[in-house]
């Protein structure tokens, strides 16, 4: 386990190299100079997007989304795991990950 701190675009480059193998961003605020690259460049490596499913900010699972592609600056309120879609099943055998 790996925490680090930095932009998200470093996060995502040591994500996209394979030196890490999920990313877990805390909800923070989206903006389309730093997000939109990230998200756009994981989808078209493979790279899927999953938010949790909470009940009484207890997680119950995970669940396969597709992330907002904005120009305006937004609050994403929910922590964001990035992982390959070859890591899925993986994934769906160790947490309860729903697509």
């Amino acid at each position: 386990m790996s925490i680090d701190g930095g932009s998200i675009g470093i996060w995502a480059a040591r994500l996209w190299k394979r030196e890490v193998a999920c990313l877990i961003l805390p909800p923070s605020w989206e903006t389309p100079w730093d997000s939109t690259p990230v998200i756009g460049i994981s989808q078209m490596l493979g790279y899927v997007f999953l938010r949790p499913v909470n009940s009484d900010d207890v997680t119950l699972g995970w669940v396969v989304y597709r992330p907002v592609l904005s120009t305006i600056k937004y609050y994403r309120d929910h922590k964001t795991m990035i992982v390959h879609v070859s890591l899925l099943s993986e994934l769906r055998e160790s947490f309860s990950v729903r697509s």
